[in-house]
């Protein structure tokens, strides 16, 4: 199969989109939390803290909470100053797959090339019988009304469709890596070859000087050019690899070769590429002082006496001879090498463990400091909410936020913990226990000098309670507008771990003060 036919989506039946439409990535992943799921970012529910879309609904005046609309602040949900509460829509999430705009366009990838990367979760429809016609009265308010529980688990047919896709990602990422390890194995024989003949030309070198030879330094080979006599035609030459030979020009050398006179065409195909051509001349004193010059590590023959048959047997002797000579040097390096071993040093993976070890330590450090900063800058945040939340009286006399951090009225007044000694107990003489509801705040004598609490801003917002359980709001997946104001804590990084009750009056005393306010009290009950 091709791979249009690989990546080519397939048909979604009602239900699945129904799901994908209510519920695609609007909850946390419960596996994730245990690290159990394999999908990754491919999961059908949300790996992030909080997921990446907020769960479509409709109010009493058919407005959807968020809209289809894309918010003006133009950053994301975390950054926008109404947080969770904005009423527009933050990310291509919440506007691709928003009710009201999910499955009603083509897909554009689709129609042409008949592929689609997103496959099965795409926004947009990929065949006319995916289209959703929008008619007015015709959605429903949430999916509850449209008859699917929060709490459904992931689609059946995305989930076959995801392994599908899953298998044949990691076929190909297979098949890749074995090319791969195929090519490399190639460029790792070539490496070893090359090597093997760098050895080779490192002991020709060194029998070379042994002989009394100089070195060379150009790569080509030595080559002995034997010229004719001046009567005969320049054009015919014998070339001849001397690179192992004895040096011709040494009082000891004994030519083994008989002169044969051979085309021009043979000599060419004899000849390495790096030897200088020889000028046409008839002269045979001018061609030879031409090669001379030209080519410095050619030797130059001009002998042609006539060879014996028993030279011709001690040259081949002698290629023999030097051909073992240089697999015993081969030998002898080998085992050189064997004997000078130098001191064991720990393998690479035992090193690479401890730095894999060592970097994670460094990072695990970095990691806490950055947490013991972060933790700093929190409780300085909340200890300043603590301090002036509803503490001071709201300047603006026709202020009507609820958000607003002053208070409006004395009954949403709050005493700060820190100039004021009282628990976060309800007072007794104020706290009705059968409505669970404050009263008027007169009702107690000691006033501003009671040691309870005289409302619920005092209760929650006080250093022993501040914090210190989760939001219900967040709980059960729904927007707070107070982000980090709230009195409850939303992540588990906001949650404050309180010891023992801070800046809290003794029992015995507040119990002193309950029997004089009774027996103040007492009296006038009597009277009336």
């Amino acid at each position: 199969m091709n791979e249009t036919t690989n990546n080519r989506p397939p048909k979604v039946s009602q239900d699945t989109m129904k799901k994908i439409m209510w519920l695609y990535r609007t909850r946390n992943c419960p596996l994730n939390k245990r690290g159990q799921c394999n999908y990754g970012m491919h999961c059908f529910d949300s790996h992030q803290t909080q997921p990446e879309r907020r769960a479509p609904k409709q109010n009493q005046y058919n407005d959807w909470h968020p809209s289809k609309m894309q918010c003006t602040s133009g950053v994301a949900i975390e950054s926008c100053k109404y947080g969770r509460a904005c009423t527009f829509a933050h990310g291509d999430f919440e506007m691709d797959y928003h009710p009201v705009s999910y499955k009603t366009k083509a897909c554009a990838q689709f129609q042409r090339d008949e592929t689609c990367d997103r496959g099965m979760v795409c926004p947009h429809y990929h065949y006319p019988e995916e289209q959703r016609k929008i008619e007015e009265g015709s959605l429903c308010s949430d999916c509850k009304s449209d008859g699917l529980s929060r709490k459904a688990p992931p689609p059946q047919e995305y989930r076959r469709w995801l392994d599908r896709w899953l298998k044949r990602g990691a076929n190909a990422t297979a098949a890749t890596a074995k090319k791969e390890s195929t090519r490399a194995q190639q460029a790792m024989n070539i490496a070893d070859t090359l090597h093997a003949m760098s050895l080779e030309h490192e002991v020709c070198e060194e029998k070379s000087t042994e002989h009394g030879k100089p070195l060379h330094s150009s790569p080509c080979k030595e080559v002995d050019v034997q010229l004719p006599d001046a009567d005969a035609s320049h054009s015919n030459l014998s070339l001849r690899n001397v690179s192992v030979s004895p040096n011709p020009l040494s009082p000891s050398f004994n030519d083994e070769e008989k002169w044969q006179p051979t085309a021009q065409k043979h000599t060419q195909s004899r000849a390495p590429s790096c030897l200088p051509s020889i000028p046409h001349s008839t002269n045979h004193s001018s061609a030879v002082a031409a090669s001379t010059r030209s080519v410095g590590n050619l030797s130059v023959q001009s002998n042609h006496s006539a060879k014996s048959k028993k030279s011709s047997s001690a040259h081949a002797s002698s290629s023999n001879s030097s051909s073992k000579q240089l697999r015993s040097t081969l030998i002898e390096r080998k085992r050189k090498k064997r004997n000078h071993i130098k001191p064991a040093s720990p393998p690479q993976e035992h090193q690479e463990e401890e730095e894999q070890q060592q970097q994670q330590q460094k990072q695990q450090q970095q990691e806490r400091k950055q947490r013991r900063k972060q933790r700093a800058q929190l409780e300085r945040d909340s200890m300043q909410i603590m301090k002036t939340y509803k503490v001071n009286e709201c300047r603006n006399t026709k202020c009507s936020d609820v958000l607003c951090p002053h208070f409006h009225s004395w009954q949403d007044r709050r005493r700060c913990p820190f100039t004021y000694t009282y628990s976060h107990c309800a007072c007794p003489q104020v706290f009705d226990m059968k409505t669970r509801k404050f009263g008027d705040t007169t009702q107690c004598l000691m006033r501003d000098g009671c040691g309870y609490a005289h409302n619920y801003v005092e209760v929650w917002y006080h250093p022993s309670t501040f914090h210190t359980r989760m939001c219900p709001l967040v709980r059960y997946q729904q927007p707070c507008p107070w982000n980090f104001h709230c009195s409850h804590y939303h992540r588990k990084l906001h949650r404050r771990k309180v010891s023992a009750p801070h800046a809290t009056a003794t029992v015995a005393s507040n119990a002193l003060h309950i029997k004089q306010q009774q027996q103040q009290q007492q009296p006038l009950q009597y009277q009336a």
